[in-house]
């Protein structure tokens, strides 16, 4: 049985859920065009290395702002 957490794009889309940052504000945060973030948590795309390190920054100060 395979959780939505098994693929990359679902660790994304759970992450978002988690730290309540939208894809919208996502895109923006990191630099690129929202329909990229879509793709990635459908699992359609890979992002590069770039945009998972500014995703990771992204949603850790979000964390960290909210404790």
């Amino acid at each position: 049985n395979s959780t939505s957490t098994d693929t990359l794009g679902g660790r994304i889309g759970s992450e978002l859920k988690r730290s309540g940052i939208s894809m919208r504000e996502l895109a923006r945060r990191i630099d690129i065009a929202q329909p990229s973030i879509s793709k990635w948590c459908s699992n359609q795309a890979v992002p590069r290395v770039i945009y998972l390190e500014r995703m990771a920054k992204a949603v850790s100060y979000t964390h960290l702002r909210a404790h």
